[in-house]
C-alpha cells in the first residue's frame, strides 16, 4: 500500500484558492483576474460568512465564556462579536484554604520575599502582604499528598493601576515551577477591588504562586484561588418580561437572564448578584472571522470549502456569466445542505418509565 502523507493542511486553506476555484467555475481565466476583482471576491465570501452565521448555529463558532460579577449591578456588556447566547448557568466557587502561604524572591520558594504572606489568605481586606522586592512572588502550599484545582484566581491589590505582569503558576513539589495562567498584560487593577480571572485549563497541583514579571513590587490585599463547586442553569425570559420586573436592582442569587442583542450585546441578570456570587458562564455563538486578504485562512471546517467555492461562483456568475448562474446555485445548495447536517450534534433519545 503506498504511503499516504501524514499531513492534514487542507483543513487549513487560504482565501486565494478558494477564490480563483470559484472564478475556474465560472470559466475565467486566472490570467484575467483583476486586482479589483478579488478584492470583490473577497468582500462576497464576507457577505456569504455573515448569512451563514444569521442562518445557522455554527458549532466551531460556539464557545463557553466568563461574565464576572460585581454586587448589586444588573447588566454586563458582552464582546461584540457575539450573535446569540444558547445558555447561561451560575457558577459557583470555593476559595480553597488550610494551606501554607509564603514571600519569595523572583523564582525561587526561600520565604525572604518580605512582608506577612498571610494577610493575603486571612479575608480581612484591611491588611496585605507588601513584599520588599522586586518581582516576587507570593505562593501557597496545600501540602504533601494534596492537590487542588484552581480555576478562578482573585486578585485585590492595595493600590490603583499598578501594572503589574502577572503569572499564575503552579507545582507538585514546591521545587519545579510551570505556568498555568497569565492574566492579560497591564490590566487595570483597582485598589481594594477584586479582579477576577477565570483559568481555561485548570489542573490539579499541590501548591500555586501568582508572580510579578514586569518589575514591580507586589502589595496585595488579598489572593483567592477558587475551585468550581456547582453550576446552576439560569432561566431566560424575554425583554418584555424582564422589564417588568418592579426591582431590577435586587440583590440575592442570580436565577433569571435577558439578553439584549445590540450591536453591543448585554446581558441581564436578575437578581442582581449578592458577594458570594461572582461569576456566570455563557454558551455563546461569535460571529464567523472576517477575511481581510485572501492570504488569510477562512475561519470554517474544511466540509464548508466546497459550498463556499459554490456560493461564491454563484455569486460572480450572475456578474460575468450570467449563463452559469443558475446552475451553480444549485450546486452551492447541493453542496451546503450535508455541511449544514454534518455541523449538528445528535444526541440518542432515551425513553424511561420513572415509578412513584
Amino acid at each position: 500500500m503506498p504511503a499516504t502523507s501524514g499531513s492534514y493542511s487542507f483543513s487549513n486553506i487560504k482565501g486565494e484558492l478558494i477564490i480563483r476555484k470559484a472564478y475556474e467555475l465560472i470559466g475565467m481565466p486566472l490570467s484575467m483576474v483583476t486586482a479589483e476583482q478579488y478584492n470583490s471576491a473577497l468582500n462576497i465570501i464576507n457577505f456569504i460568512l455573515s448569512d451563514w452565521a444569521n442562518s445557522n448555529v455554527n458549532l466551531w463558532t460556539l464557545k463557553l465564556n466568563p461574565v464576572f460579577l460585581t454586587p448589586g449591578q444588573a447588566s454586563y456588556p458582552l464582546p461584540s462579536n457575539i450573535t446569540k447566547i444558547f445558555q447561561v448557568f451560575l457558577r459557583s466557587n470555593v476559595r480553597q484554604l488550610n494551606g501554607t502561604p509564603q514571600s519569595n524572591t523572583a523564582n525561587t520558594y526561600d520565604g525572604n520575599g518580605g512582608g506577612i504572606a498571610a494577610y493575603a489568605f486571612d479575608g480581612n481586606p484591611l491588611t496585605r502582604c507588601t513584599q520588599d522586592v522586586q518581582n516576587g512572588n507570593i505562593s501557597y502550599d496545600y501540602g504533601l499528598g494534596v492537590t487542588k484545582q484552581i480555576s478562578i484566581i482573585g486578585i485585590q491589590s492595595y493600590v490603583s493601576n499598578r501594572p503589574y505582569s502577572l503569572v499564575l503558576e503552579a507545582s507538585q513539589d514546591t521545587i519545579n515551577w510551570f505556568p498555568v495562567f497569565t492574566p492579560p498584560p497591564l490590566y487595570p487593577y483597582q485598589a481594594h477591588v477584586i479582579s477576577w480571572f477565570y483559568v481555561p485549563d485548570p489542573i490539579y497541583a499541590r501548591a500555586y504562586r501568582i508572580k510579578e514579571t514586569g518589575g514591580y513590587t507586589l502589595d496585595i490585599e488579598e489572593l483567592y484561588f477558587n475551585s468550581v463547586s456547582q453550576d446552576t442553569t439560569m432561566s431566560e425570559v424575554s425583554r418584555y418580561e424582564y422589564l417588568t420586573y418592579p426591582n431590577k436592582s435586587q440583590i440575592g442569587r442570580p436565577t433569571i437572564y435577558y439578553v439584549d442583542y445590540q450591536r453591543t450585546p448585554s446581558l441581564y441578570i436578575w437578581q442582581t448578584a449578592a458577594p458570594m456570587y461572582n461569576l456566570v458562564m455563557y454558551s455563546g455563538q461569535s460571529s464567523i472571522e472576517t477575511l481581510e486578504n485572501y492570504t488569510q485562512s477562512v475561519d470554517i471546517p474544511s466540509y464548508f470549502y466546497t459550498p463556499l467555492i459554490y456560493g461564491l461562483a454563484s455569486m460572480l456568475a450572475a456578474q460575468y456569466a450570467p449563463e452559469k448562474e443558475e446552475g451553480l446555485k444549485m450546486r452551492y445548495q447541493e453542496t451546503l445542505n450535508p455541511a449544514v447536517i454534518n455541523n449538528t450534534t445528535e444526541v440518542p433519545l432515551k425513553l424511561e418509565v420513572y415509578g412513584n
